[in-house]
């Protein structure tokens, strides 16, 4: 708990509710006394240093829904899940307040994390985390506030937790029998994702009227395909109105090579046009727990269309080239 704190860059640590690291003064002291204190020490060995956690979020099969055309995606734009926890289990309020949905947050987290008879020590390191975000900003305004909690939340997704596991097993199978539980999270991932989507209506502006070209960012995501999955993407090259999607976060690389340490039968090579679809992406390096995977998480019912299959004969692997498609809000 200590290392990734500090990994993390937070500034201090609460262990057992009664002792605070502080990493900037290097000292440890009791939250009731604060004279009790002593200096700490970060000591490393060659096999900490040398370690490479792999992150199984770029593991979880994607399960791609196949056949869509833009009347099949459906009257919810977005993430179904987070819209049916609004509508169902929040009176419909899209902008709860943090103090409001903080306690259904940790509540819901701590029930998962009970039937997943996951450790004490990780579920307090997730719990400590939203407490010290909440606590670091309790006298900041209300947008400052959620911002940060919505932040909180994306940093844990990228954490080795037990959170993006269920999250992303519950999207994959409808399962909105746990919208209580996962709910809260959810939408507050969710909106993390969105959270730029002002910046993404101006820069659509400023190209459709004074003729910019925008940007586009590539990252990278290995993944098994059947062969009835591949044979759907061969035949949807060059259809405009052939639309297919997938239904949870999906964790993708700005990095070719580090996407390949999780190689399996097909790497697909997506195409994020920038201004087009802020809402549907979120660049989670500088947060992350693990900022050399330079991840990209896609939120979920992104919809995608197919530019090109190809087979490497070396690496017996196929490459499909995919373009997320803007959203409904920027269609």
């Amino acid at each position: 708990m200590i290392e990734n704190a500090y990994n993390s860059h937070q500034s201090t640590v609460i262990i057992d509710n009664d002792y605070v690291v502080d990493f900037e003064n290097m000292i440890q002291f009791n939250v009731h006394d604060r004279n009790q204190q002593a200096e700490v020490k970060r000591c490393t060995s060659e096999d900490v240093e040398n370690e490479v956690i792999e992150s199984t979020r770029y593991l979880y099969p994607l399960d791609t829904i196949l056949g869509n055309t833009v009347k099949d995606n459906g009257l919810v734009y977005g993430c179904e899940f987070a819209f049916r926890w609004i509508q169902d289990c929040n009176n419909e309020n899209s902008n709860p307040r943090t103090r409001d949905i903080f306690p259904l947050l940790v509540h819901g987290i701590e029930t998962e994390a009970h039937i997943a008879k996951e450790s004490k020590n990780t579920l307090k390191d997730i719990i400590n985390q939203l407490e010290q975000t909440r606590h670091r900003y309790r006298d900041a305004n209300e947008d400052l506030r959620m911002k940060f909690l919505r932040q909180c939340c994306a940093k844990i997704y990228t954490g080795e937790f037990f959170l993006y596991k269920v999250l992303n097993k519950t999207l994959r199978k409808n399962d909105f029998s746990k919208l209580h539980t996962l709910g809260p999270y959810c939408f507050l991932l969710y909106n993390y994702i969105g959270s730029h989507v002002n910046n993404a209506w101006l820069s659509r502006y400023k190209r459709r009227f004074r003729h910019i070209k925008m940007a586009s960012l590539v990252v990278y995501r290995c993944d098994f395909a059947s062969e009835q999955t591949i044979n759907e993407y061969k035949k949807a090259v060059g259809q405009t109105n052939k639309y297919f999607k997938w239904t949870t976060f999906v964790s993708t690389s700005k990095q070719r090579n580090q996407a390949e340490k999780f190689r399996n039968n097909t790497l697909y090579i997506i195409k994020l046009i920038q201004a087009d679809i802020n809402d549907q992406y979120s660049d989670l390096t500088e947060i992350s727990y693990y900022p050399y995977e330079q991840e990209v998480v896609l939120a979920p019912d992104v919809r995608f269309k197919v530019q090109g299959v190809t087979f490497d004969d070396q690496l017996q692997q196929n490459e499909i080239t995919i373009e997320i498609v803007p959203s409904h809000m920027f269609n």
